[in-house]
């Protein structure tokens, strides 16, 4: 297929994919473990703001 381009992990399970099918091993030069992106505190957050804005706002349900 065509080229593109994959994170770490993307490689890492390509590489592993391809020594399972093949028995070629293909040793990585470099892996850089990234931690997650931050989803679920920024979310909180968002929502306790809109609600925090509604009760200043009086509205009702």
């Amino acid at each position: 297929g065509p080229p593109a381009i994959a994170d770490g992990n993307h490689r890492a399970t390509a590489i592993a994919l391809h020594l399972l099918r093949t028995g070629e091993y293909r040793p990585q030069r470099a892996y850089l473990g990234v931690g997650a992106n931050p989803v679920l505190r920024p979310l909180w957050q968002r929502i306790r703001g809109a609600f925090a804005r509604l009760r200043s706002d009086g509205a009702r349900w």
